[in-house]
């Protein structure tokens, strides 16, 4: 067996891994990524989830900074769509938001980790994870070289299902999600309009997909294991082929035509861990001891500066040392956990992850040592918010009130 050693290693090439990897390589550390699939960006790109959340409050205020918005720019790089500048304005319908291609996405992850010199490891799954005196040390890695042993002083888990975790004997708690899944398609009208106008936007449609069956929100969603995630790809293929004979009965086969399925399974909210803090329902505009940042609740568009703070608690895993979790795996529960699952929130988790990993090799301390003071400093150095009141200033109390009226179900599961 070989044995290799980095500072810091995370598992998931996802949204929240890729943004773990370059806070931690930018601080001068040594980064392993560790990536099941061949391509980097999680459900955004081989889920095909190609809409990339608000970064702002929907009252022309970006409270979200950093990697996250950086990957917002970069989400455009390489394809078509654009930011509408009015999100800028007080109660616009605007937001700092986009539609991105997910193949145009890929490279642009890709080419931000290649420039931070971040070691990647595709086509790679862990297999084991070894600890002492409950702190993870070492994972063992296969891929076709052959098992790996890799040692790290911390770990970050952004494989969106807390299987490091998990691996690790680190408590967890489950969720339950409608069945439903994101695909591309497209026709041979589509491609001549897109040529004809010089706009290559209207190429490709997305759909997203909501299995008739009711029972199957529930019973082929509850939790992760490898008997429903293959029952649930299997189901996701039979729904894309039902809608194309639909269509295709309607259209023609020329004229609706699948460009591309979900390459990975269509989960959302699985796994989350017992952490030493939680983040529930009834959180919105509740201040938090250990904030070290902020977001908006966005996935219902009617709603409106309900904001979160999110403690740093909600990342350490509650017994397990050595590790921090990133993305939608993090310890959230119901509507929060409906927000803190999207692709701007991870960002935002996969970056403060990835700085506290850097900050306890630093340190030479572990990630649940390590204060949140220490660590809000470093993220207010670059410029994030991490409680209401460096956002909103003292008197947030006075805002939070104005828009406490609003209504949401703080109970809703993920869709």
């Amino acid at each position: 067996m070989k044995n290799t050693h980095a500072d810091i290693i995370i598992a998931g090439a996802g949204i929240a891994g890729v943004s773990a990897a370059l806070a931690a390589a930018r601080h001068g550390h040594k980064v392993i990524l560790i990536e099941k699939y061949v391509v980097c960006g999680g459900l955004a790109t081989a889920g095909n989830v190609l809409w990339y959340p608000p970064l702002c409050d929907g009252y022309g205020k970006q409270v979200i900074h950093g990697i996250a918005d950086e990957l917002l720019n970069m989400s455009l790089a390489y394809g078509p769509g654009n930011i509408d500048p009015d999100w800028k304005l007080n109660d616009s319908k605007a937001r700092l938001m986009a539609h991105f291609t997910p193949a145009a996405f890929m490279l642009a992850l890709f080419e931000l980790l290649k420039g931070a010199k971040i070691d990647v490891w595709f086509d790679t799954i862990v297999t084991n994870t070894h600890l002492e005196n409950n702190q993870l040390n070492s994972i063992s890695v296969y891929n076709k070289s052959g098992t790996t042993h890799l040692s790290a002083h911390c770990f970050v888990d952004a494989t969106g299902d807390a299987d490091l975790a998990v691996a690790s004997g680190a408590k967890i708690h489950v969720g339950q999600n409608r069945m439903n899944f994101w695909y591309l398609y497209t026709s041979l009208n589509a491609a001549k309009k897109a040529v004809s106008e010089d706009d290559a936007s209207s190429l490709l449609r997305v759909k997203v997909v909501a299995d008739p069956d009711p029972a199957n929100h529930i019973s082929m969603m509850s939790g992760v294991d490898g008997a429903t995630t293959s029952q649930l790809v299997s189901r996701t293929h039979e729904l894309a082929l039902m809608h194309t004979k639909e269509k295709q009965a309607e259209h023609g086969r020329h004229n609706h035509f699948p460009a591309i399925l979900p390459t990975m399974a269509s989960t959302r909210m699985t796994r989350g861990i017992i952490g030493r803090s939680t983040i529930d329902g009834d959180d919105i505009w509740r201040e938090r001891d250990d904030s070290v940042a902020i977001y908006p609740s966005t996935t219902n568009p009617a709603v409106r500066n309900q904001m979160w703070e999110l403690p740093y608690g909600s990342l350490l895993p509650e017994k397990i040392d050595g590790l921090l979790m990133a993305g939608r795996c993090i310890d959230s529960r119901n509507w929060a956990w409906n927000d803190s699952r999207l692709i701007n929130v991870v960002a935002l988790t996969g970056e403060i992850a990835g700085t506290a990993a850097a900050m306890s090799v630093t340190k030479k301390c572990t990630p649940h040592t390590l204060t949140t003071e220490e660590l809000r400093k470093t993220l207010r150095s670059k410029k994030h918010y991490c409680t209401f009141s460096d956002c909103y200033g003292t008197n947030w109390k006075d805002l939070a009130a104005r828009f406490q009226p609003e209504q949401v179900d703080k109970t809703a599961n993920g869709h």
